[in-house]
């Protein structure tokens, strides 16, 4: 029996352009109401350890989905992060460095 030789090389007829169907329009952008812990910490570029104690100080709101899933929600930190930041505190060896600094 004679083996049919099958050419791989050519491509497919493609379909006239008339012939597909019109795009569908865009979705419009989605906003995001609220993301996980782990997104938010990010967001705010601190660990999940601060987040959890912001959220235990009720500074950011979240919203339990499940048992086993948490939701923070996202004008929760635009509002703790629009509010004003407390003084810095300094280390009571700052003031003695500015000191010595002064008598050298």
């Amino acid at each position: 029996m004679a083996s049919r030789k099958i050419d791989r090389t050519k491509q497919p007829a493609a379909l006239p352009p008339q012939a597909l169907p019109p795009a569908p329009p865009p979705l419009p952008p989605v906003e995001v109401l609220a993301v996980r812990p782990r997104d938010a910490a990010r967001m705010l570029g601190v660990g999940l350890r601060t987040l959890w104690r912001l959220v235990a100080r009720d500074e950011i709101e979240v919203k339990r989905i499940s048992p086993v899933q948490t939701l923070v929600v996202v004008e929760s930190l635009r509002r703790f992060l629009a509010r004003p930041s407390p003084p810095a505190r300094r280390s009571p060896n700052s003031a003695n460095l500015k000191q010595k600094q002064r008598a050298a």
